[in-house]
């Protein structure tokens, strides 16, 4: 989410987002970047000072040069069903940014919980 000053104008912002966006496109696991200029993508109101870049990672499997900079193992059916969790999650639940930071950790423990629950009763059987 971009944010300039009250006031500041579309075409300002606009040339800030541009500069987010060829941040963000330049990082190794991202597919491609969606912009919304002219809206707060969090209250809905339109403003000429708002602007939020949307992301969109390649798959996990095409990643694996920037997860091994972080030093992350490979790709596990964890980090699989995280992923998928976090934007199912995420659209459901757009209130999410008002929870405190342990409610959202614990409700996706919980989440996580439950799939390895499932996922390890039926590779038992």
């Amino acid at each position: 989410m971009i944010q300039l000053p009250d006031g500041a104008s579309l075409q300002r912002t606009e040339a800030v987002a541009e500069k987010v966006r060829a941040i963000l496109a330049a990082q190794d696991g991202v597919k491609d970047v969606i912009p919304v200029t002219g809206s707060n993508f969090l209250t809905g109101a339109n403003q000429s000072n708002s602007a939020v870049e949307f992301a969109l990672l390649k798959p996990w499997n095409e990643r694996g040069a920037a997860l091994s900079v972080l030093g992350a193992p490979a790709v596990s059916p964890q980090m699989v069903f995280l992923s998928a969790h976090a934007f199912i999650h995420g659209h459901f639940h757009p209130r999410r940014h008002l929870l405190a930071a342990d409610a959202y950790r614990a409700i996706r423990s919980e989440a996580f919980d439950v799939w390895h629950q499932e996922t390890c009763a039926q590779h038992a059987t």
